[in-house]
């Protein structure tokens, strides 16, 4: 009985090892992705509290300059918030690309196991067909001396 052998073994190394690659990739980008949502929630907390003195700072002093001088302070972080934001989003939309490269690496490896399944089930079949035919050769021979 001879031994299977996946001629296209090396290929499926090949994308096995890019798909582990791209799979790496892709926990770092969402771990980046998860860092930066956080800081937006930072960023965002920051406001409200802000707002929140002030609002509070209103109420009981009746200083004007706390609140000229407060309204740049939240300008900044409103535009602090809205780059945190935008930051996001790119980091959103880099996970959902390599996400989607990985699916298709994913898939051109499930292709090529397919493929090295089938043709060592082709093997399989052929190779008991084989061992079937000599078990009947050699019965035959068996039968033919025994006369």
């Amino acid at each position: 009985m001879r031994r299977f052998s996946f001629r296209l073994e090396p290929l499926l190394n090949i994308r096995r090892a890019r798909e582990n690659t791209l799979l790496s990739e892709l926990a770092v980008l969402r771990r980046k992705a998860q860092e930066e949502k956080k800081l937006l929630d930072q960023m965002r907390q920051r406001s409200i509290r802000a707002i929140m003195l002030a609002r509070e700072r209103r109420l009981t002093d009746k200083d004007p300059r706390y609140q000229i001088g407060l309204q740049p302070y939240l300008k900044a972080l409103r535009h602090d918030t809205e780059a945190q934001q935008e930051a996001v989003r790119h980091a959103e939309t880099a996970v959902e690309t390599k996400l989607a490269e990985t699916l298709e690496a994913m898939k051109a490896r499930k292709t090529l196991e397919k493929l090295e399944e089938r043709q060592q089930q082709e093997h399989f079949q052929e190779t008991t067909r084989e061992e079937g035919k000599q078990m009947d050769d050699f019965a035959s021979l068996a039968a033919q001396r025994g006369r």
